[in-house]
């Protein structure tokens, strides 16, 4: 027979987990954007404005730069949302391609 004690703390791990899976749930979708360097200036900060500027249904925020030209950002789209925004995307300058963060999805079960 499993002690009272015990019993508390498996349920109340299992309550602590589910918290923490509907609160991932509801984060924003974490991107991987890259850009061909010889086309652009591959400063983070200049990227994003520049991703901000052409994308107006909602904010990508900086997580950090991702290789010689690229950025992992947030935003809240879904995956179908932002290949609408697509051939926005296309029209920045040394834009190379965008996709989801495939260790951020697995985390947050997209």
């Amino acid at each position: 027979m499993m002690k009272d004690w015990v019993k508390a703390l498996v349920q109340c791990t299992l309550c602590f987990s589910i918290m923490i899976s509907d609160g991932l749930a509801h984060s924003p979708t974490q991107w991987i954007v890259v850009f061909n360097p010889a086309q652009t200036h591959c400063d983070a900060e200049s990227l994003l404005k520049s991703l901000n500027s052409r994308v107006h249904s909602g904010t990508f925020t900086l997580v950090r730069p991702y290789g010689e030209c690229g950025l992992i950002v947030t935003h809240p789209a879904s995956k179908e949302k932002m290949s609408e925004h697509l051939p926005t995307l296309k029209s920045l300058p040394g834009f190379e391609y965008i996709e989801a963060d495939q260790i951020m999805g697995t985390m947050m079960g997209n």
